[in-house]
């Protein structure tokens, strides 16, 4: 009777946990992970490019596309690790939407509580596998960061204009994968008022926009190539 009643206590724990929840979402999308085929043409253009700059071509140079660096020396990074191994990325996206779901649940959790934690779970781990997350595309890395920079400016850290600094140097991160990065940065320029006065406000942006442009002066280089925010527009 204990051992019963011990077990339906721990499978009600389990089914209440959003963890749970965000694994069954997961489970679900494992199919499409690891697929053997790529059936989207930027997952296949992206990592292709990044086997490309292991053979010593130069992006924007050599080989063309719209996108930022980012989702290209990503490629590059998971090709060296993974040998060029086909199921190298598969691997590396389901494991990085583990970590991404996992901290989205934790956050929540802990500035909002149980049950919007386990509300997110469900949201998070359907519109991933919706929106595609599991294939190599630059949206749900751009978000990643974004959502570091929401992370850094959190709670009591949102007072020191140190963490307004990193949120901009994050921020800038999402962009070197998508464009739209501007758009989180205008966002939290505007946030930086929440509560606060017009001074305080004032450097907390000039500390993100100086963070974010940062990443303007980085040198993705290979082979002496670079790129910089003047190749975007």
């Amino acid at each position: 009777m204990i051992d019963t009643a011990k077990r339906k206590l721990d499978l009600r724990v389990i089914l209440q946990s959003p963890y749970f929840v965000l694994l069954l979402c997961l489970l679900w999308g494992a199919p499409l992970f690891f697929a053997r085929g790529i059936g989207v043409f930027d997952d296949s253009a992206f990592l292709k490019i990044g086997e490309l700059i292991l053979d010593g071509l130069i992006p924007y140079r050599d080989v063309f596309d719209i996108k930022p660096p980012g989702i290209y020396y990503l490629g590059a990074l998971i090709a060296w690790i993974g040998r060029n191994h086909w199921l190298a990325p598969r691997i590396f996206l389901f494991i990085f939407a583990v970590i991404f779901g996992t901290w989205v649940i934790e956050y929540t959790r802990k500035y909002w509580g149980n049950l919007a934690a386990y509300i997110v779970a469900g949201e998070f781990g359907l519109s991933y596998i919706i929106a595609q997350g599991y294939s190599f595309h630059t949206e749900q890395f751009c978000a990643f960061f974004g959502f570091a920079a929401i992370v850094v400016v959190s709670g009591k850290r949102r007072n020191a204009s140190f963490s307004w600094l990193i949120a901009g140097f994050l921020l800038g991160l999402a962009f070197l994968f998508k464009q739209v990065a501007v758009i989180y940065l205008v966002a939290m320029i505007l946030s930086s008022k929440l509560r606060q006065s017009w001074s305080k406000a004032g450097i907390f942006s000039l500390n993100l926009v100086a963070g974010f442009t940062s990443n303007n002066h980085l040198i993705i280089q290979c082979n002496g190539s670079k790129w910089d925010l003047a190749r975007l527009l």
